[in-house]
């Protein structure tokens, strides 16, 4: 069901962007800051494009990785994280950002229910262009003033979000591995799963729950999502 590494002190190996990509290949994404803008490089719909890329680009720590198992949406490239958090969350695949963006680990079973209102009530102003996922809808919710981030905390799953600025805040459980964060240990080894006729991925992560720390006053802060900043 999806993994978020956060590379926070150290690059993540080609064993482990292999483990990721097998475990859900249904396409991947990175993203980074660059202290003004969120750049963010997606739809890589195959292990080979992505290790090269990784590998032969100048990508700076800390950045963020996402390999999906689709849930919901198509599998195109499109469809891979991250998600514009901004109120209609136009679909980009390769974009300098001025706004926020959205890695989420999970499943939202009322997406459809939650979109649908926000367009009935006005909260947005039109039906979103192109194709539609849970995650999505999750971007959309967390740009909307009258919502905000909080809402990351009550859906179902984990997120991490990463500002222009270079502040990475993260909800949920992350393992924590030498210097790497991920949202489940499927970064650790491929684990072969009888995919079925529609070779979909159907284990679940269950975990729940967060912890937090600033890593840049070095302090436990209470009951918020985890913050570090790059």
């Amino acid at each position: 069901m999806c993994i978020i590494v956060i590379a926070k002190d150290r690059y993540i190996t080609d064993d482990e962007l292999t483990n990721c990509f097998q475990n859900n290949v249904d396409g991947a994404g990175l993203a980074w800051s660059d202290g003004e803008k969120v750049i963010v490089r997606k739809g890589f719909m195959n292990l080979s494009d992505l290790i090269s890329f990784y590998n032969e680009n100048p990508i700076p720590l800390p950045h963020v990785l996402h390999c999906r198992t689709a849930t919901s949406g198509d599998v195109i490239p499109e469809m891979t994280h991250p998600f514009k958090v901004s109120p209609l969350s136009e679909l980009a695949v390769r974009e300098d950002l001025d706004c926020p963006v959205l890695f989420h680990n999970g499943v939202i079973p009322d997406w459809k229910s939650l979109l649908l209102n926000m367009v009935t009530s006005g909260k947005i102003p039109m039906m979103p262009k192109g194709q539609m996922n849970d995650t999505r809808v999750a971007a959309i919710m967390a740009a909307l003033p009258t919502i905000g981030d909080d809402v990351l905390e009550i859906l179902s799953g984990k997120f991490v979000v990463i500002q222009p600025d270079g502040t990475i805040t993260r909800w949920g459980n992350f393992e924590e591995s030498d210097g790497i964060y991920a949202s489940n240990d499927g970064y650790k080894r491929t684990t072969y799963v009888y995919r079925g006729c529609n070779n979909k991925n159907k284990s679940t992560d269950k975990g729940s729950g967060y912890e937090v720390y600033d890593y840049r006053f070095n302090r436990k802060k209470g009951k918020e999502p985890d913050q570090f900043y790059g």
